[in-house]
């Protein structure tokens, strides 16, 4: 029989959306000794984050509203969002297992 790896990640992590990125949404783990790193599910190429981000509706049309506003003040002052840092977040608790076969 094959062995079974299983590992639970869960607590307080941030949605995070990048504008100007390929992979716009990212699911950050607040302790960092964890990987956060893409993984694909399903036959789509849809990674997991992006599964999270769209099963909990974010980002959402008020998140969405506020990420432009912030670029446009940035814009208009000829300036842009520092590389690495999302342009727009939510917090939220989560619990994911993941059992590899």
């Amino acid at each position: 029989m094959a062995e079974t790896t299983k590992f639970t990640i869960e607590g307080s992590m941030t949605l995070a959306y990048y504008a100007d990125e390929r992979h716009s949404k990212r699911v950050l783990i607040a302790d960092e000794e964890d990987s956060h790193d893409s993984m694909v599910v399903g036959g789509n190429n849809q990674s997991l984050e992006n599964k999270i981000c769209d099963s909990v509706g974010f980002p959402n049309d008020a998140e969405f509203d506020e990420v432009f506003r912030k670029m446009e003040e940035l814009r208009s002052k000829g300036l842009r969002t520092e590389e690495g840092v999302p342009d727009g977040t939510r917090e939220i608790q989560l619990r994911i297992t993941v059992e590899v076969l």
